[in-house]
């Protein structure tokens, strides 16, 4: 991928910055094209010929009707999500149900830690 135009997240981003790392660790051009703050605008630009990227398989998944081509990248780059709410009040049992059912719809594209052996 060196060298090939790039689609990424912003720099606001903290996976911009872990991509960033792992291509320079491996002597590898970062040629950043453009930048998106959403993975959905990042998959659709490169399904439509604009660059490559590094995305979630969650993300890739909902592209594989318009063409988007998924393929493995190494080493893993991972990254958490987060949910926000009203911190004075707790979640209504609506909300709650919705957090469960990402979740588990989230849990079919994670691949599981490797345990430590030490």
């Amino acid at each position: 991928m060196s060298g090939v135009p790039f689609i990424g997240m912003s720099r606001e981003w903290s996976v911009y910055h872990v991509v960033v790392t792992v291509f320079a660790e491996a002597g590898a051009h970062l040629n950043v094209v453009a930048t998106s703050e959403l993975f959905a605008m990042i998959c659709g630009l490169v399904a439509h010929g604009a660059g490559v990227s590094i995305v979630d398989p969650a993300s890739a998944a909902q592209f594989g009707g318009i063409g988007l081509e998924v393929r493995p990248f190494q080493p893993a780059v991972s990254y958490e999500i987060a949910v926000f709410h009203a911190a004075e009040r707790g979640l209504s049992r609506i909300g709650q149900a919705f957090l469960e059912a990402f979740d588990a719809h989230l849990q079919r594209f994670v691949e599981p830690t490797p345990k430590s052996t030490t």
